[in-house]
Formats: C-alpha cells, structure tokens, sequence
C-alpha cells in the first residue's frame, strides 16, 4: 500500500504502482467515483480509440483517418436517432 499527500490545492501524486499497473502515461486522464459502499474508486479513461488500434488481428488494415470517419458516422448516427421522438 502507498501513501500519497493530498495538496492546498486538492492534488495528489498517483503512485508509480498504481500508475504501472493502470497503465497510466503523463497526459492521461483518469475519473474517481464513490461506490455505494463508499468506495473511492479510480478508473482510467482511454483519450484516443486509437490506443486500441492493434489490438484486434483483422487481415484489413484500417488507417487512422478511416477509423476516426468510422466512429463519427456511428457517433453521428447515435446522435440522430436520439434526437428523434
């Protein structure tokens, strides 16, 4: 377990495990909530979907420009279809 000093201003140093093990880079972002029990809890938030590109093996390969199209159409669709009453 580490120890790690709250701020004037409310900061704080994630320690290097915790970092390692989320995989947490500078520049990342992360969110805190409370659990019902009253758990504070720390999950990462992935900034690009093009962290994952990779991931999946797929015999097509996809450029960043593609995959960035792909999720504004869908984004876009999903936005329109909850506009509609």
């Amino acid at each position: 377990m580490d120890i790690s000093t709250i701020t004037s201003k409310g900061q704080t140093t994630i320690p290097v495990e915790v970092r390692r093990h989320l995989q947490l880079k500078a520049g990342d972002k992360v969110r805190f909530f409370i659990e019902d029990d009253g758990k504070a809890v720390i999950i990462p938030l992935m900034g690009s979907v093009l962290r994952l590109k990779g991931m999946l093996k797929t015999d097509k390969r996809f450029t960043d420009k593609e995959i960035k199209k792909a999720i504004g159409q869908r984004v876009a669709q999903k936005t329109l279809k909850s506009l509609q009453p």
